[in-house]
């Protein structure tokens, strides 16, 4: 069977292809992909809603040395979370 894809949003952005079995969205939103059969013409659809992550990631630099006349510099290292 061959198929049609297109993907519709009323509230989200598509900025993949709007014709293929998957796309790329750069909005939260809501997103309605309709299936076509063009052999027989049955259609089916399904939605999905994108959520935005809106949870800032924690970084912390440990306390670095002191920088002395001996020692003229030091290395910082930022740590993060990876939720």
């Amino acid at each position: 069977a061959k198929f049609t894809y297109d993907w519709t949003t009323t509230n989200g952005n598509i900025v993949g292809s709007k014709n293929t079995i998957s796309t790329k969205v750069d909005k939260a939103g809501d997103y309605n992909l309709l299936v076509t059969d063009q052999v027989n013409g049955c259609q089916t659809n399904t939605n999905i809603t994108v959520k935005q992550d809106t949870i800032q990631p924690i970084v912390t630099i440990p306390t670095p040395a002191e920088i002395t006349c001996i020692k003229t510099n030091i290395q910082l290292i930022a740590n993060s979370n990876t939720n």
